[in-house]
Formats: structure tokens, C-alpha cells, sequence
């Protein structure tokens, strides 16, 4: 079988087979591409953080790249022939060779040389599928396969396409630049090892989101998982996942939700890995990567007589109203319940959430279900790190306590 490889650009299919070689494909002890004859590229060279700092074409034309000391893209050099574009990513503003270009939004972006706003108009998955400019006359559209391939495209006015990421044709590379990793949308694959490869054992180190670009999306080139368009929606998923778990062991689940952002736009919100506590008390767990937090969650575990654990209490409520932010209960009986900081009232998101059979005012007749064993099996090295980091701070972590 033939892999055919797409011009994301112009939207057609074209398998270029520029090598007949026994190798025509490298790699280094970390397991970074360094060598792909069919795109003719001879030689990438990478940093101590496995990102390419250089990519070498057979006809002796480079790609240059300088990071920050935190992985952050500083500057891309392209030297075509005698001919060389720098760009510069000076936080949202965007410099070429010494002019600036552009300015980043979180609904688009404004032309500085003629100072006008382009709007994007974007898909569930953050991807930018049209582009119009402030006359709402349209400038770009792009279609895409589930992997992020162009199959129809009109225009090609600015480089952030699926998922919102930066992409680079020059010279026949058609990589999107994922901030940890780039990755090739014709073969569904990062072209370096995953950062997070101890927690994703089970699955491939260049795969994309656990090849499930329909449910997931990658924010970084790290972690896939769920986004969704509002808190209530994380909130609810939130719940069918976990309260069964915290029903069968009768112990509280904790986490925060939090914006997930894509070059400095909200796309949508995620929470972070719930943590585990006691009967009647839990710490929330903090976002991975220190996101903004939009609202926390926590579950009452399993139903006591001599607890009210189907309501909100007074101790859940004010730790809220301390920290600004509105909460979410999970509760035995199968509600999911939001209390609002900014009215002090409490409504009713769901009543599907698994549910206690032995609750007298069950909502509905879900029985409660363990964790996936694949989930806990997941806990390996990082996340005990991410654990123990979190305990260090957990003097600073908002606190739940069931009264009655």
C-alpha cells in the first residue's frame, strides 16, 4: 500500500517518492526523526529539550530555530537559496525579519502593516476554519480530515490552521508546530518521542491523541484529553466518570476546572486528575500546567444516613465564595449541582450521574461503576510526581468538608 501524502495547502493528494533508498528514514538514541529522504531532508538536529534547532534539505537549504530556556519558540530562520526570512515570537506580536507583522488575539489577529482585524471562525476542536476580515469579507477556509489534512481550502492568508497551530509547507516540510513536538498530519504522527511517554505506556511514543482526533485534541504535543465548550459540559463528564468510583469507595473526589488555551485563546475548559480523599473531606487536585481556574468539582461519596451529602454545605459554599469561583457537587443520590458565587444559589446541572441504589432519593437508576482499571493503571512515575508534587503544596489547596 502506497502512503500518500497531501498538500495541506492546496488540498491535493500526491505521494512524492523522491528516495529508492534501503533508508530512507533516521532516527537518534531519543528517538527523534532525523532524516526523511522523500521530504528530502537530510539532517535535523535537535536540543537537550529534543526540539529541532536545525533542519538540513538535500540541496543545502535549513529551517534555524531558538528556544527559551522553557521550550518556548523564540525565532524560526528560513534560508531558501540566497534568501533568508526570520521570524521572531516576541509573546503575541509577531516579527519578520525586523518588521512587525502581526498581532495575536484570542479571536483572531490585526495586520500591523495596515492595522485591520481578521476574525477566525473555529470548529469544537479549535480548529481555524475560516478566516474573514473586519468587513466580515472572507479571506481564508479551510477544510480538514480528522487528523488535521487540508482536503479543500480556499486562500492562504495566515499560518494558524488545525487546532489552531502554526503550520510550515516552506520546502515541502508540512509539520504544525505543536509547541513540544511537531507533527505530520499526513501520517497522523509527532515526528519526536512523547514527553509524557511513562503515563501513555500502552500506546505508540509518536501517535496523536491516542489516535482519536475526533473526541481528543493536543494542546502542546504532551497531554491529549477532553475540551469541552462549557464548564457545565466538563462539569457533567466529570461526574459520569467519577462519582461512581466515589460512590463503590466511599471517599470524596476532587478537581478543578480550568481554561484550556490555544495562542492565547480560551477554547474551551478541562479539569485536572481528581484526587482521592476520605469519607468526608478532599483537597482538589490543581491544573497540570498552572491554567487558569475556571471552577472546582468534588464528589460526596456514597450515601450515609447520617450525613446531608446530596446538598452543598456551608463550608463547600464559603470556601467558593473565598476563591471567586463556583462549585460543582456531585452527590449520591445522582445530581450534579452548581453553586453560583455571584447569586449564592444552587441549581440543578443533571440528575444521570451514577447514582447510590441504597439512597432513598435517588434521582435515577445509573449504578455506580469503578474507575476504568486502563485509567488507574495509568498512574506511573509522572503522575506519582505530579501527586507528591501537590502534596508540597497542599496547604494552599482549597479544602472540602461534608457537614451535617
Amino acid at each position: 500500500m502506497i502512503l500518500k501524502r497531501f498538500l495541506p495547502i492546496n488540498g491535493s493528494f500526491e505521494f512524492r517518492n523522491n528516495a529508492n533508498t534501503s533508508s530512507e528514514y533516521a532516527y537518534d538514541t531519543n528517538g527523534n526523526l532525523t532524516k526523511d529522504l522523500n521530504k528530502n531532508i537530510a539532517d535535523i538536529q535537535y536540543n537537550f529539550l529534543n526540539l529541532p534547532s536545525q533542519i538540513t534539505f538535500s540541496d543545502g537549504n535549513t529551517i534555524t530555530y531558538l528556544y527559551g530556556a522553557n521550550g518556548t519558540k523564540l525565532r524560526t530562520a528560513h534560508k531558501i537559496g540566497s534568501v533568508t526570512i526570520t521570524t521572531y515570537y516576541c509573546d503575541n506580536v509577531i516579527y519578520e525579519s525586523g518588521i512587525a507583522k502581526l498581532l495575536s488575539t484570542e479571536v483572531g489577529y490585526i495586520s500591523l502593516s495596515d492595522k485591520k482585524y481578521h476574525y477566525y471562525l473555529q470548529d469544537h476542536q479549535g480548529n481555524n476554519r475560516m478566516v474573514v476580515d473586519q468587513n466580515g469579507s472572507v479571506e481564508e477556509t479551510n477544510n480538514y480530515y480528522p487528523f488535521g489534512g487540508v482536503f479543500a481550502n480556499t486562500g492562504n492568508v495566515q499560518p494558524y490552521k488545525y487546532n489552531g497551530k502554526e503550520f510550515d509547507s516552506k520546502k515541502g516540510l508540512n509539520w504544525y508546530d505543536y509547541g513540544a513536538r511537531h507533527y505530520d498530519a499526513a501520517l497522523g504522527r509527532f515526528m519526536t518521542v512523547d514527553p509524557m511517554a511513562e503515563k501513555y505506556y500502552p500506546t505508540s511514543l509518536y501517535e496523536y491523541c491516542l489516535n482519536n482526533p475526533v473526541k481528543f485534541i493536543d494542546i502542546d504535543g504532551k497531554d491529549p484529553g477532553d475540551v469541552f465548550k462549557t464548564t457545565n459540559q466538563a462539569a457533567i463528564d466529570w461526574g459520569m466518570y467519577y462519582n461512581g468510583a466515589s460512590i463503590l469507595r466511599k471517599r470524596e473526589f476532587g478537581s478543578t476546572i480550568y481554561e484550556v488555551r490555544n495562542n492565547g485563546k480560551r477554547i474551551g475548559y478541562a479539569y485536572s486528575e481528581a484526587k482521592e480523599g476520605t469519607a468526608h473531606k478532599v483537597r482538589t487536585s490543581l491544573p497540570p500546567n498552572k491554567e487558569k481556574v475556571a471552577a472546582d468539582i468534588h464528589s460526596h461519596g456514597n450515601y450515609d444516613i447520617d450525613y446531608d451529602d446530596n446538598l452543598f454545605s456551608e463550608v463547600d459554599k464559603k470556601g467558593n465564595n473565598k476563591k471567586g469561583i463556583n462549585g460543582y457537587l456531585a452527590s449520591p443520590n445522582g445530581l450534579l449541582q452548581e453553586y453560583d458565587t455571584s447569586t449564592e444559589k444552587v441549581s440543578i446541572i443533571s440528575r444521570n450521574l451514577p447514582s447510590d441504589p441504597k439512597d432513598p432519593n435517588r434521582q435515577n437508576k445509573k449504578n455506580p461503576v469503578d474507575i476504568p482499571a486502563e485509567r488507574k493503571r495509568s498512574q506511573t512515575k509522572v503522575e506519582q510526581q505530579k501527586i507528591y508534587k501537590l502534596k508540597r503544596t497542599e496547604m494552599q489547596e482549597p479544602e472540602f468538608k461534608t457537614t451535617f
